[in-house]
């Protein structure tokens, strides 16, 4: 009787021994389990950062993008405008060159005329004098 109450009392020994093992363990596993949560939680706000991140980058692309569109229109329609101004500068330009040639030959006209006038008054003037004295 002796021996199996020793024997029991050891083996109830080496049954808490492992009742407090296994607790220790547990302890220890619902740490790790704790730290793990964290560190998910961690990782998941990373990880929605990063998708921030893309989804802004790709924002930013598109407005780009966008931007680049309106700008190729814009430069069209100003290169349209530009290739229109030079067309009617080139007449203008030699609307103005026939107007300068025209007033060339006109300045030339006047003052043959000036001149004939002149000479015809001057003339006139000569035969004046001349039927005064007779």
């Amino acid at each position: 009787d002796q021996n199996t109450i020793v024997t029991l009392k050891k083996e109830i020994e080496k049954a808490w021994k492992m009742v407090d093992a296994a607790h220790e363990k547990e302890t220890r596993a619902k740490e790790t389990i704790q730290q793990l949560k964290k560190e998910i939680t961690g990782l998941a706000v990373l990880v929605e950062q990063g998708a921030g991140i893309t989804v802004g980058q790709e924002n930013t692309v598109r407005d780009l993008i966008r931007i680049k569109e309106d700008l190729a229109k814009d430069r069209d329609v100003l290169q349209n405008q530009n290739n229109s101004l030079k067309l009617e500068l080139n007449s203008r330009m030699e609307e103005i060159r026939k107007l300068q040639l025209d007033f060339g030959q006109k300045e030339e006209a006047h003052q043959n005329l000036q001149e004939k006038f002149t000479n015809t008054k001057r003339d006139l003037e000569a035969e004046l004098k001349k039927r005064e004295k007779h």
